[in-house]
C-alpha cells in the first residue's frame, strides 16, 4: 500500500502559509459536521432503500419506470400509497422535521424527496434495482458477523457514559502495548505462537480400515533384560485383567536405567532424572503417529516453511518421525528436571512425545520457549486415551514427579525432509489449549478494558497461500500453517467468530481525495459547509427489517474520501490529534476468497476505485480494524483494461488475512471456550 507518511502539498491551492492562524473551525468541529452529515444521509438512504424494495415488487404500467408514479393504478396504487405511508413514517422516525409536510399531504409529490429518490436510484443503479435479489440477497457469513459487531460497537460507544461498576477501556498506550505484545508473539523475531502443540486420540476396538481419529489398543513386545525371552503387553490395562497388569509390571522391570547427557558424557543421576528406558532395538510397537495423522498435524504447525509462495506451493516441507526411546516414569518419584534436547542431526527440528494409555498421577510435561510456557498435564485421562505433545529442539522442558502409577511414553525425533507436490491439505484436528498462543489471547480477552465494546481484530497471514486460485476455497482455512493455524484455531476455540478473507492492497483515488480534502480545508478556514463524499461498498446491502440497524450498517460501510490526507494534514500542522478520524479508516475485504479474474473490456483509468472493486471484486468496507501484524505476501486479485492517454492494464493485489469479530467484554465473560477441546479447520 502507498505509505501514509509521505509528504504532499495538496493544501497549497486552498490557502497560503499566512492563513494558518485564521482558522474559523477546529478539527473536532469538522469531524462533528462530517459525522452528522453522514448519519443523516445514511438514515435517509435506509428509508429510501426499504421503500424501493417494496416499490420494485409493485406492478407498474409505465414501461417499468420505477419512479413514474402515474403508472401505478388500481390495486398497484393502493400498494404504492401503503409503501409511501411507511416511507413517511420511517423518515419521521429517523429524521424528524426533514419533510416539513402538512398532515395528509402526499409525500410522493414532495419535490425534495423525489429528488432524493432519483439520486438514490442512480446511485444504486437501475439494473440492480430491477433484479429480484435487490433488498433480499443474503449476507455472506463473515460480512454479517463483522457488520453486526460494528453496529454493536457503534451503539455502545454512542450510549451515554458508563456506570461506576463498569470497567474502563484500556488507555491508548496500554491497548497499543497489548496489541504489540500479541503481534510480536505471532510474527516477531522471537515469535512463540507455535513452539509446541499437542492433542489426544481415543481408544477403540474393531475399527474399520482407514480410521484415523481413533486408535486400537497399543500392543508392545520386547526382549527381556537378559535377552532370554520375549514379553508382550497391551495398553490400556483393563482394570479386571490381572494378566495385563502383570505384563505392564514386567515392562517396567525390563527397562534399563535412563541416562542423560552432560557435556560429552551420558550419566545416571536419580536426583536429576529417574526413569526407565528401552532402545528401539529391544521393542516393537503397533503404534505409529503417521497412522493417526498426528505427524500431519505437527507438520502443519511446526515444520519450517518459507514466506515466498514460489518456495511454498502447497507441497509443504514434510516431517519424518524416527522412534528414539520408550520411557517409563514411575511413582512415587519418577522425574526429569529442566533440560534441552541435543539434536541428532542438522535436519532435526524437534521431538514428539506420545503418552500411551496407562494410569498415573503427576508427571506434568512443561515446555518453555523465550519465556513462554505450555503445560501438558495428561494424568486425568491417562488410563483411557493416547495423548501427545510436539515441540522444537531449542525448547527447555521438564517432567514433574510421577506420584503414582506408570507414565509410559514413546519419544520420536522429528526431521524435516523435502517433499514433492502434494494435494490439498486434509482437515486438521488439534487441541488449541496446547498452543502457546492460547493463554496469551485468553488473558487478553479476559481483560475488561481490552476491546471493551467489541471490534474487529485483523491478522495478516504469515505464510503465503494461493488465496486467489481456483483451489482457494478448498485450501483455506484447512491449509493454514504455523502461526496462522495457531491464530485461527485459538480464536475459534475461544468462541470468537474468525474467517480467512482477502484484503485489498488498495490504490488511492487521488482525484477524489483532492476534492474531498479541499472541501474539508475550506470548512476549517471559512466554516463553509459541504456534502461529504464517500465510497459505498457494496453499493447494495441486503435490506434489514430493523430500520435502526440498517442505517447504521450503511453508515459504517461507507468510506469517507479525504480521510487519509486530512489526518496527515492535522499531524503536520499540529492542529489536533490526527487520530480523530481513525474510526473512519478501513479496508476493503472480499466477501469470500475470490478467484483472480481479468476483464478485457475497456474502462476509464480515472474511475473511482470503489466502482472498479464493485464491478470486479465483491467486497465490504470495514472501518476501525485493530491490526496485529503487517502484510507480508500478496497475490493478484483482479485486472482490467484501463483507458487513458495510452491503454494499459490496471491490476489490484490482495493479501490473505484472518479477521475476527471480537464481542464486547460483557458478552465474552467468562471466556466462552468450546467444550470439544479440538478445533476443526474444515471450513468457515
Amino acid at each position: 500500500m502507498e505509505s501514509e507518511g509521505e509528504h504532499y502539498d495538496f493544501e497549497r491551492n486552498v490557502w497560503d502559509e499566512d492563513d494558518y492562524g485564521t482558522l474559523k473551525m477546529s478539527m473536532a468541529e469538522l469531524k462533528q459536521f462530517i459525522t452528522k452529515s453522514m448519519v443523516e444521509k445514511s438514515k435517509l438512504d435506509a428509508c429510501l432503500d426499504i421503500f424501493l424494495v417494496e416499490l420494485r415488487d409493485i406492478p407498474n404500467e409505465a414501461d417499468n419506470k420505477l419512479l413514474d408514479f402515474s403508472g401505478y393504478t388500481g390495486k398497484s396504487n393502493d400498494k404504492l400509497q401503503h409503501a409511501a405511508s411507511k416511507l413517511r413514517e420511517n423518515i419521521d422516525t429517523l429524521l424528524p422535521g426533514f419533510l416539513e409536510l402538512p398532515t395528509g399531504s402526499n409525500i410522493l409529490e414532495n419535490e425534495k424527496l423525489t429528488e432524493k429518490l432519483r439520486d438514490r436510484v442512480d446511485r444504486l443503479g437501475r439494473d440492480s434495482l430491477s433484479k429480484s435479489e435487490f433488498g433480499t440477497q443474503s449476507f455472506h457469513a463473515a460480512q454479517k458477523s463483522f457488520l453486526d459487531t460494528l453496529v454493536s460497537r457503534y451503539c455502545r460507544q454512542s450510549s451515554h457514559g458508563r456506570t461506576n461498576s463498569e470497567p474502563a477501556p484500556l488507555s491508548e498506550s496500554a491497548f497499543d502495548k497489548s496489541c504489540q505484545q500479541l503481534g510480536q508473539f505471532i510474527s516477531g523475531e522471537k515469535a512463540s505462537a507455535t513452539f509446541a502443540c499437542g492433542g489426544s486420540v481415543s481408544i477403540g476396538d474393531n475399527l474399520p480400515p482407514g480410521t484415523h481419529d481413533v486408535s486400537p489398543p497399543v500392543r508392545i513386545s520386547w526382549t527381556a533384560k537378559d535377552g532370554s525371552c520375549e514379553h508382550k503387553a497391551m495398553l490400556p490395562v483393563s482394570g479386571s485383567n490381572q494378566l495385563s497388569a502383570e505384563q505392564l509390571a514386567q515392562l517396567v522391570s525390563d527397562c534399563e536405567v535412563a541416562r542423560f547427557g552432560k557435556g560429552e558424557k551420558e550419566i545416571v543421576d536419580p536426583e536429576y532424572r529417574k526413569a526407565g528406558k528401552l532402545d528401539p532395538t529391544r521393542f516393537l510397537s503397533s503404534f505409529h503417529p503417521a497412522n493417526l495423522q498426528i505427524l500431519d498435524d505437527v507438520e502443519q504447525l511446526l515444520a519450517p516453511n518459507f514466506n515466498s509462495l514460489t518456495e511454498n506451493q502447497l507441497p509443504f516441507r514434510s516431517l519424518k518421525a524416527e522412534l528414539y526411546k520408550l520411557n517409563v516414569y514411575s511413582g512415587p518419584d519418577g522425574l526429569f528436571r529442566k533440560h534441552v534436547d541435543t539434536p541428532r542431526s542438522k535436519t532435526q527440528i524437534g521431538s514428539l512425545v506420545v503418552c500411551l494409555p496407562s494410569a498415573f498421577k503427576g508427571g506434568r510435561l512443561t515446555v518453555r520457549h523465550h519465556g513462554n510456557v505450555v503445560d501438558f498435564d495428561w494424568s486425568a485421562r491417562s488410563d483411557s486415551v493416547i495423548q501427545w505433545a510436539a515441540f522444537y529442539s531449542d525448547c527447555e522442558h521438564e517432567i514433574k514427579e510421577v506420584t503414582e502409577g506408570h507414565r509410559v511414553t514413546l519419544t520420536y525425533n522429528l526431521f524435516v525432509t523435502d517433499s514433492g507436490c502434494g494435494s490439498i491439505p486434509r482437515n486438521v484436528n488439534i487441541d488449541p489449549k496446547t498452543l502457546p498462543l492460547y493463554q496469551l489471547l485468553r488473558d487478553l480477552l479476559a481483560k475488561p478494558g481490552f476491546m471493551k465494546e467489541g471490534g474487529i481484530l485483523g491478522v495478516h497471514c504469515s505464510h503465503a497461500y494461493p488465496h486467489a486460485s481456483s483451489q482457494a476455497q478448498e485450501l483455506l482455512p484447512r491449509g493454514l500453517e504455523g502461526a496462522d493455524l495457531a491464530v485461527y484455531s485459538v480464536l475459534k476455540s475461544l468462541g470468537i467468530d474468525a474467517h480467512v478473507l482477502p484484503v485489498l492492497r488498495e490504490k488511492h483515488d487521488d482525484d477524489l481525495e483532492e476534492v474531498a480534502v479541499g472541501d474539508m480545508l475550506r470548512f476549517l478556514r471559512d466554516g463553509e459547509e459541504f456534502e461529504p463524499t464517500f465510497a459505498q461498498i457494496p453499493q447494495i446491502l441486503p435490506v434489514e427489517s430493523d430500520l435502526e440497524k440498517y442505517w447504521k450498517m450503511l453508515y459504517l460501510s461507507r468510506r469517507l474520501h479525504g480521510t487519509r490526507k486530512i489526518m496527515q494534514f492535522a499531524k503536520e500542522r499540529k492542529l489536533m490529534d490526527p487520530g480523530l478520524f481513525q474510526d473512519r479508516k478501513g479496508n476493503y475485504f472480499g466477501t469470500e476468497l475470490h478467484r483472480y479474474s481479468v476483464d478485457q473490456h475497456m474502462f476509464d483509468m480515472g474511475e473511482p476505485i470503489s466502482e472498479a472493486v464493485n464491478r470486479h471484486w465483491p467486497a465490504q468496507f470495514i472501518p476501525g480494524i485493530t491490526w496485529i501484524s503487517e502484510p507480508l505476501n500478496k497475490e493478484m486479485a483482479f485486472s482490467y483494461l484501463a483507458e487513458g492517454n495510452e491503454p494499459s492494464i490496471n491490476t489490484f493485489y490482495s493479501c490473505a488475512t484472518i479477521l475476527a469479530a471480537v464481542p464486547p467484554f460483557d458478552q465474552r465473560q467468562p471466556t466462552r471456550e468450546r467444550d470439544a477441546g479440538k478445533v476443526h479447520t474444515d471450513g468457515e
